[in-house]
């Protein structure tokens, strides 16, 4: 099991500039709901995990790198197959 990190002694994550207040709250929501699912502790690294696979799938997607016909999937599906292996 992963060591509890107190959030509040990290750096606070910086909203784009010019974000609406609809967007921040929608931001806030989807923050609130995957810290139910991984759990505080554990947020930073999933949340990094998430991140770098998602930019990975879409470089891929946009290089032409990431074809069906090769790979058998999608960017897509490699997404649902990266949220699905969260815990919870």
């Amino acid at each position: 099991m992963a060591e509890e990190v107190d959030l509040e002694l990290q750096p606070p994550l910086v909203p784009a500039s010019g974000a609406s207040p609809a967007a921040l709250e929608a931001a806030s929501r989807s923050q609130d709901r995957f810290l139910e699912i991984v759990g505080a502790g554990d947020a930073r690294r999933y949340g990094a995990l998430l991140m770098a696979g998602a930019h990975g799938i879409a470089s891929m997607e946009l290089s032409g790198h990431l074809s069906e016909a090769k790979w058998g999937t999608t960017g897509d599906e490699l997404v649902a197959t990266l949220v699905a292996s969260l815990p919870g």
